[in-house]
């Protein structure tokens, strides 16, 4: 990691800077549909230094991390105008297209701070952008509940902690997607729409719930659980956390078909359990 982010990181670790990581329940599996539940709560950072109540500082911040990372991404950008920042930025796969999407709407936000600090508006609910420059129109509505879901997935990708994967990929399309269908009147002086990730598979992100113990069998290839239907409301996951042939593997409810089947190809390929975000155990 760059020194700067991680200096960064470790600043945010002291403040009430608001990130919307998903909340953790480690879910151990009892008889007769019991379970235990053990808790861990999502990032949040401190309730210090009270950094959440000037949206002005925490913009700026936030962005200096991606404006570093996207130079990480393409060091040859690096120097360039953002605009010629984001043109150069690789779009070549999911991981790529979400970043140049939050790169293109923080330049708008970025730039109205600089080249017109009244076109831009931080209030309690939402944030309002709309000025010309050179003849363009530059403008956007973010609601603020969405706008911590855009520091959310910056974080995300600065830190690293979810790694490249499609565990992190299926929680960053449904985060950028509830981002992108927020984003009212949105115009920069750039062609076309947001760019939209290919992948389809989206995992919800506000909690997860990781079974411990879940119930499954093998057989023809194939890794059938039994359904996981415990109090569990719409708004939530479950992921499945079970060991084949030697390899951890955290398999999340969503990436099972209809009978709650997948293959065990599919999930070796795609859910093996190497990054430090969730936290999973083997045993509790």
């Amino acid at each position: 990691m760059v020194p700067y982010i991680q200096e960064t990181l470790n600043f945010l670790d002291k403040t009430d800077f608001k990130i919307n990581y998903p909340d953790i329940n480690h879910v151990i599996l009892k008889e007769e549909k019991d379970r235990e539940i053990h808790m861990a709560f999502a990032c949040n950072f401190s309730q210090n230094n009270h950094l959440n109540k000037n949206e002005n500082l925490k913009f700026i911040i936030t962005f200096s991390m991606l404006d570093v990372f996207a130079d990480t991404v393409n060091p040859e950008s690096e120097g360039k105008s953002f605009r010629q920042k984001y043109q150069s930025l690789p779009k070549t796969n999911d991981y790529e297209i979400i970043f140049s999407g939050l790169y293109r709407i923080a330049k708008v936000i970025r730039n109205a701070m600089v080249h017109n600090p009244n076109g831009i508006d931080f209030d309690h609910n939402k944030l309002c952008v709309k000025y010309v420059f050179k003849s363009t129109m530059y403008s956007m509505t973010l609601s603020k509940r969405v706008l911590d879901d855009f520091y959310t997935l910056i974080v995300m990708y600065v830190k690293g902690d979810l790694g490249k994967g499609e565990y992190f990929l299926a929680l960053a399309r449904e985060i950028y997607e509830r981002i992108v269908s927020n984003l009212q009147g949105f115009s920069d002086d750039l062609p076309g729409l947001l760019p939209l990730p290919d992948g389809k598979l989206k995992i919800r992100s506000a909690r997860r719930e990781i079974i411990i113990n879940p119930l499954f069998e093998i057989e023809d290839s194939t890794i059938s659980f039994s359904e996981y239907k415990i109090d569990f409301p719409e708004w939530a996951g479950a992921d499945f956390s079970i060991e084949i042939d030697g390899v951890r593997l955290l398999i999340p409810q969503e990436a099972l078909n209809s009978e709650n089947r997948i293959s065990i190809s599919s999930a070796k390929r795609d859910w093996e359990a190497i990054n430090l975000f969730p936290v999973v155990p083997e045993n509790l």
